[in-house]
């Protein structure tokens, strides 16, 4: 290797380390800010019981398979449950990315500034940012996508009865269905690409398939049979509502990113999809391949397939099925592909000043949006406030009744009996309505109750104790002062 070759070495790999830096620290960055999600106390509470309990609280859960339970058991087992350090968990696990990411991208022939300028829009997009501080599966996902994706294509380019090769995509596969059940998306796709190259695969594909199957089928019958005692999943998503062609789009907004301005939001997708068409239209028009080495059709469509194919087929079913399943967090394995597209697109421009200015514009973009995404979460911090209320309640005595607006009176429950509090009883409710009593607690977030503390002085109560936890959410002390009911 000369000196320039060195040089050339060592600017393209030093670009990567920056960029995956970026990716690891926007994930470090306010890692505990706030408090655990219902969903994340589950996770908890889950990883807390013995291995039998814990099986069956997932079955029992219907929703997730339960690889990422078992995951986070062990790591408790390591450091204990302190909230930094269960939020480690996913984000070590997110961080892993990057790495299968550029093994995926060279093996495809992406260029290196292609597979950078991916990891810089994965490092800087506040949906997988948030996600992948969740005490959830959603970190994994992603993970376990592009290593199988990566194992599929070296696998690709091997002999149809590689095992060195076929093995490890099998293992990870294993994984990727036990982490989650849109991981068979990804296997679909895989064996339809691994089959539509060779014939000579396709016997493989099916018995690795199928191997697969018999390995899934033992928790695929636990869970029907714990879907058919509860009636269906309408206990567990229920809440999820049947999408619209807005949702469908909406979900690749949430991976260009969003500004305030529709304007500036419509901008932005203008920006990366289309130079995602323009190369798109390119290569379709190609008659035959020029050189038989270049691999950018096969990169382009194979990765527009992850990208588009599993979030397509959650939409269909979601109209079709008896109940919706369509929640933008369980589509996050297709963003890694949808990237990484974006990225090849835009690398791909030309002439070169086009390509230059739109990348840079599509960085500045996504750098902002991605910023204002990680500011303004929409989660909140009960843990101070929970303190509060228990440090001021003068009843020493069990029944003191906390509303919740919401899911957070599972947060509030959770976190007083963390401390040991037994004196608090939560209640969610829906209307203000059916708040009564001579003294209780209300928690609320005030961009969905603005006007609930004037409602309460108009009906006789006095707010004792008000506390806020500096984004929007408040917990208030009330006691009655006059004959008027609320109603």
């Amino acid at each position: 290797m000369n000196g320039g070759q060195m040089r050339s070495f060592l600017r393209t790999w030093g670009v990567f380390a920056l960029v995956s830096a970026l990716f690891a620290s926007t994930r470090l960055w306010r890692l505990t800010e706030h408090s655990l999600r219902p969903d994340e106390i589950f996770s908890l509470q889950t990883a807390r019981q013995d291995w039998i309990g814990l099986i069956h609280a997932a079955v029992r859960d219907v929703v997730h398979p339960p690889l990422f339970y078992a995951l986070l058991k062990s790591w408790i087992a390591v450091g204990g449950d302190s909230e930094y350090w269960l939020r480690l968990l996913p984000v070590l696990i997110a961080v892993l990315t990057p790495l299968p990411f550029l093994l995926l991208g060279r093996r495809l022939g992406i260029g290196w500034n292609a597979i950078n300028l991916g990891v810089l829009l994965m490092a800087v997009n506040a949906y997988l940012v948030y996600f992948a501080r969740d005490l959830r599966m959603y970190s994994l996902v992603p993970l376990l996508t592009v290593c199988s994706l990566w194992l599929m294509f070296r696998y690709k380019d091997g002999a149809p009865d590689d095992r060195k090769r076929w093995l490890p995509l099998f293992a990870v596969n294993v994984l990727l269905v036990y982490s989650h059940y849109f991981g068979w998306l990804i296997v679909a796709g895989e064996a339809l690409i691994l089959c539509l190259d060779d014939r000579r695969r396709v016997r493989a594909v099916l018995l690795s398939c199928a191997a697969l199957l018999l390995l899934f089928i033992p928790w695929a019958g636990l869970v029907t049979r714990a879907s058919l005692a509860r009636g269906g999943l309408e206990s567990s998503i229920g809440s999820f509502a049947r999408p619209t062609l807005g949702d469908l789009g909406g979900y690749y907004v949430l991976l260009t990113g969003r500004l305030d301005s529709s304007a500036l939001t419509a901008l932005g997708i203008a920006l990366t999809v289309a130079p995602v068409l323009c190369l798109a239209m390119r290569l379709a028009r190609r008659r035959a391949p020029a050189d038989t080495t270049d691999r950018a059709p096969l990169a382009f469509w194979s990765l527009a397939l992850f990208a588009t194919m599993p979030v397509l087929v959650v939409f269909l079913l979601s109209q079709v099925l008896p109940q919706s399943i369509w929640g933008t967090r369980m589509l996050v394995l297709s963003a890694a592909p949808y990237l990484l597209l974006v990225a090849m697109s835009l690398d791909a421009l030309r002439p070169k000043w086009l390509r230059n200015l739109t990348v840079v514009a599509v960085v500045v973009y996504t750098a902002f949006a991605g910023m204002r995404g990680m500011l303004d979460t929409g989660d909140n911090d009960w843990r101070p406030l929970v303190r509060q209320m228990m440090a001021s309640e003068p009843s020493r005595v069990p029944g003191v009744v906390v509303y919740a607006f919401g899911s957070m009176d599972e947060v509030i429950a959770f976190y007083a009996g963390e401390a040991g509090d037994r004196r608090f009883e939560t209640r969610r409710i829906r209307d203000r309505r059916s708040i009564a009593g001579e003294h209780f607690w209300v928690a609320y977030r005030e961009r969905n109750q603005p006007q609930l503390l004037d409602f309460l002085r108009d009906n006789g109560y006095r707010i004792n104790e008000e506390f806020r936890d500096g984004y929007g959410g408040v917990l208030v002390s009330v006691r009655r002062i006059g004959p008027t009911a609320v109603g």
